[in-house]
């Protein structure tokens, strides 16, 4: 049988349905066919074999198709090399022996010459035979290369290789002497600064706070930078940068118990770790925690007038644009909104900028809106918010039981009413700031029979209130600053004394006797006798809380 030129391999891309595969190489047994699925060998178990001994080839069948996915079936001709025939001496040599024998060398030949056309060789009109490249001793410390000249392979020390030019840049890191000049010159800064045991105090003027850093010198800002400082003075809520060599000032925010990033804490000689998040420099340390005694749902804190009140609204506005007045980053507005109780139910809203309330002709009830970050955004209703402890209903609820704002039916909201503004005419005529966290003390104020006082507390919301005679002359055994709760004493259809009456949210009245004031007698508490006052010597004070 003669045998033709012919490739010792085939190679397919199963599908998963076809099970037969026929291979086009003369093989003399079962295993000199090699099947290698994505370069792994298949068992001989899994196929059958076909078309041994036959010049054309045959066919490799699969009891299970291979699986479709397997980039490559290599079916492969790898001979035997073992002789397997004996010619007897003065027996028969018989033409069919001789022709399997030539066959199978050939066979081998081929599949030897597929091997050479995988390696390495001279071309076909190079005559110098390979160089031997010596024993181990001969090789050690050589590089195997071809020489400049002849081309031919040998042994090299590194030397005789001429090396590439470095660049500039590489040359300043080649001759950097340790690891800090060399992390400089790739502008590599550690993200933990403070393994290095520097500590940076800062300077500026808070809340503008700066440092400049030493070796390694920060060139660029890179997300992971971190430092270990030291404040040099107190900050101001919601305001608070820190610039690192002048490459610019970065707000400096921490996380909040509901891992919310707002506006950072920063008091002098604070020592926190801020770390570069690509936006913000954040404070790592813990949030400092708000004492039990915290107003939630209220404005905590703004501006106020020369007597203590509230004092972040004009009194009027040319439109229904009304612009608050003298919040700023040392009077910022601060309001906190809560939705129910835990971790995460209040959200601090600061603002260092003046804010805008777009009004409509009526009265219009101020509320802002808090989110997630501490941002503050404003909003009107011409409707009063609900103040109820049962569940919300209507428009603008705040259920005091479950300290939850509802914008509408179960809509929750972060959104804290601050005041209202009386519009007419396309135009705020009036306006009202509601007191600072909940609670307002008047001054002293006049005191006569027949007379009533009106106060502007503007709490805003269910309160309680409690007015006080305050002495201030001597009067029978009371002394200058004495406080004496107002009493109501009826007799004979006239009433003595001072009553209070609320007049709504923002206003109580303070209503006197046409008669006499009277107070307990001091001096003789057991006889139940009560002292006619002067009122010349007194004055009425009032205080109101919020009810929640």
């Amino acid at each position: 049988m003669a045998i033709p030129a012919q490739t010792q391999y085939n190679t397919y891309n199963p599908d998963g349905v076809v099970t037969t595969f026929a291979y086009t190489f003369c093989a003399f047994d079962d295993a000199d066919i090699k099947v290698y699925a994505d370069d792994v060998l298949v068992s001989d178990s899994t196929y059958s074999v076909s078309g041994i001994g036959t010049r054309s080839g045959g066919n490799v069948v699969f009891t299970t198709a291979p699986v479709a996915g397997i980039a490559e079936l290599l079916i492969k001709h790898v001979p035997s090399f073992a002789r397997t025939t004996d010619y007897q001496q003065s027996g028969e040599l018989l033409s069919d022996t001789l022709d399997d024998d030539a066959d199978r060398l050939y066979s081998i030949m081929q599949y030897n010459q597929s091997v050479a056309g995988r390696t390495l060789t001279f071309d076909d009109v190079t005559a110098t035979a390979m160089v031997l490249i010596g024993n181990a001793a001969a090789r050690m410390g050589k590089l195997l290369g071809f020489d400049a000249i002849t081309g031919l392979p040998g042994l090299f020390v590194p030397a005789d290789f001429t090396a590439t030019t470095p660049t500039a840049y590489i040359n300043t890191l080649l001759d950097d002497a340790d690891s800090a000049t060399a992390r400089a010159t790739l502008e590599i800064v550690k993200n933990a600064r403070e393994q290095e045991g520097i500590r940076y105090t800062t300077a500026g003027t808070a809340p503008d706070f700066t440092i400049t850093t030493a070796s390694p010198a920060v060139s660029a800002y890179v997300e992971g930078h971190r430092f270990t400082i030291e404040l040099n003075a107190d900050g101001t809520i919601g305001s608070n940068t820190l610039n690192v060599n002048a490459l610019g000032a970065k707000s400096l925010k921490q996380y909040d118990d509901a891992g919310n990033k707002r506006s950072g804490v920063c008091k002098s000689a604070q020592i926190a770790v801020v770390e570069y998040d690509g936006t913000d420099f954040v404070i790592l340390n813990p949030l400092p925690v708000y004492p039990l005694s915290m107003v939630r749902q209220t404005v905590q804190g703004g501006p106020i007038d020369a007597s203590g009140y509230p004092d972040f609204l004009p009194d009027t506005d040319a439109d229904l644009s009304l612009v608050t007045q003298n919040i700023s980053a040392s009077a910022p507005f601060v309001v906190c909104a809560s939705q129910g109780f835990g971790l995460g139910s209040d959200r601090i809203g600061v603002s260092t900028a003046n804010l805008t309330f777009t009004c409509q002709n009526g009265t219009n009830y101020l509320y802002v809106d808090v989110s997630s970050a501490g941002v503050i955004t404003t909003g009107t209703t011409l409707t009063a918010p609900v103040y109820s402890p049962s569940l919300a209903t209507g428009t603008n609820t705040f259920n005091y039981t479950t300290m939850t704002m509802y914008s509408s039916g179960t809509t929750k909201a972060w959104r804290v009413f601050v005041g209202e503004a009386i519009a007419a005419a396309d135009a705020v005529t009036s306006t009202i700031a509601y007191a600072y966290n909940g609670i307002y003390e008047s001054a002293n104020y006049g005191l006569a029979v027949s007379s009533s006082y009106t106060v502007n507390h503007n709490v805003g919301c269910p309160f309680v209130y409690d007015s006080v005679f305050v002495c201030i002359s001597t009067d029978g055994t009371y002394a200058v600053g004495y406080e004496v709760p107002v009493q109501t004493i009826g007799g004979s259809g006239y009433l003595y004394g001072v009553t209070n009456v609320r007049i709504n949210y923002n206003q109580i009245t303070s209503l006197s006797s046409a008669y006499a004031l009277y107070v307990a007698n001091y001096a003789t508490p057991s006889t139940y006798k009560t002292l006619d006052i002067a009122a010349s010597k007194w004055k009425l004070k009032t205080t109101v809380k919020r009810s929640f």
